[in-house]
């Protein structure tokens, strides 16, 4: 009886250990997905943070990729050989985190991209902005020039009308003394010719006599 006793005292002890030595490989399972999950969780922060630097080009989305390829902190001894549901909340506490990391590094790589369209964009915009201000310069240099031409034309063309006009009165007045000229000559002519029968009369009257 004693040896009976002994025996069931010492299988009473031992049976509180065999749920711990059954969830030992079911812990170890859940730190090994942790750890697997909190590494591509890693890959991922690396490959956003690598890709908001290559889209901003700054020193501080370097420093955030190079933070973020750091590895994960290990768990320790004492935190594998705990409970399951100790492992199951840390594994959700990472995970949760991990998302939360996620959700902060989504939007930067957005907002970064949206930036830099943005920048394009705007770049873009001045340089055709730039190119119409220097268009519509050269027309409005162009347009003053032909002014500028159409002016001088003007001016050229009255200075040719007012010589126009002057020869004109030139020729009026040439026309007019000419006229006068001839009446005077005509005059002249008569004047002569009115003498000359005189003449011719007054001899004939001396002859006759």
């Amino acid at each position: 009886m004693p040896s009976y006793c002994a025996a069931g005292a010492s299988w009473q002890q031992q049976q509180p250990q065999w749920p711990q030595d059954r969830n030992k490989p079911a812990a170890a399972a859940a730190a090994a997905a942790a750890a697997a999950a909190a590494a591509i969780v890693t890959a991922a922060t690396t490959a956003a943070a690598t890709a908001t630097a290559a889209a901003t080009g700054t020193a501080a989305a370097a420093a955030t990729a190079a933070a973020a390829t750091q590895p994960p902190p290990q768990p320790q001894q004492q935190q594998q050989l705990s409970s399951p549901r100790s492992h199951s909340s840390s594994s959700s506490s990472s995970s949760s985190s991990s998302s939360s990391k996620m959700t902060r590094e989504g939007p930067l790589i957005d907002s970064s991209r949206l930036r830099a369209a943005l920048s394009a964009e705007a770049a873009a915009a001045n340089l055709r902005f730039t190119k119409i201000i220097e268009e519509a310069t050269r027309k409005a240099e162009e347009l003053q020039t032909l002014t500028s031409l159409v002016a001088q034309l003007r001016e050229k063309l009255s200075e040719t009308k007012e010589e126009q006009l002057s020869l004109k009165a030139f020729n009026a007045s040439k026309g007019n003394k000419l006229k006068a000229l001839r009446r005077e000559l005509a005059t002249e002519k008569k004047e002569k010719e009115e003498e000359e029968s005189r003449l011719l009369s007054t001899k004939r009257h001396r002859d006759g006599l």
